[in-house]
């Protein structure tokens, strides 16, 4: 089995894939948060999806993490 740790900031999406038997790093992965749309800091995102429905950026956030967990080994 795997596990993979992510870390979610403002700025910038890290991810790390680990093997959990031997603990060894398999994969390491970044991009830039693509929430940037909606303001570059928390407040701003939190007033932005306050005024807009639909959760757009959660979806967005789920949809470029899908697409980066596809593009493990």
């Amino acid at each position: 089995g795997h596990g993979l740790a992510l870390d979610i900031g403002t700025t910038t999406i890290a991810m790390r894939l680990y093997a959990l038997e031997t603990g060894k790093l398999v994969s390491t992965q970044s991009f830039e948060n693509p929430q940037r749309f909606a303001g570059s800091d928390v407040m701003a995102r939190i007033a932005f999806d306050g005024l807009h429905r639909g959760r757009l950026l959660q979806r967005t956030l789920l949809a470029y993490l899908g697409r980066a967990i596809d593009a493990l080994p």
